[in-house]
């Protein structure tokens, strides 16, 4: 329920920043536009990766294998952590 509110609130803030942008001109709009596309896909994919590593987690804390459950949330965040990186650094070049 919390990433469904998470996702409607980003919708709706790129909805009034929009909004609030294309006042200024028709060009700021469509950067605005484009740039919305691009943060939701990102934000869109880490969701991705924290449902699934949560999912996995889940499975084999039920399973009482907290050693590998333990691992899973090491690659998870080792992983989502070099992702950012990445990203920051593309978006800074």
């Amino acid at each position: 329920m919390p990433v469904i509110l998470e996702t409607i609130a980003s919708t709706f803030m790129n909805l009034v920043f929009s909004s609030l942008i294309g006042g200024i001109s028709g060009s700021s709009l469509t950067v605005i536009s484009q740039s919305n596309t691009i943060i939701s896909l990102i934000a869109a994919s880490f969701s991705m990766l924290t449902t699934g590593s949560g999912v996995l987690c889940a499975r084999l804390l039920g399973a009482n294998d907290r050693t590998e459950a333990s691992h899973v949330a090491e690659q998870t965040l080792l992983l989502s952590g070099g992702l950012a990186a990445v990203i920051t650094l593309v978006c800074l070049a």
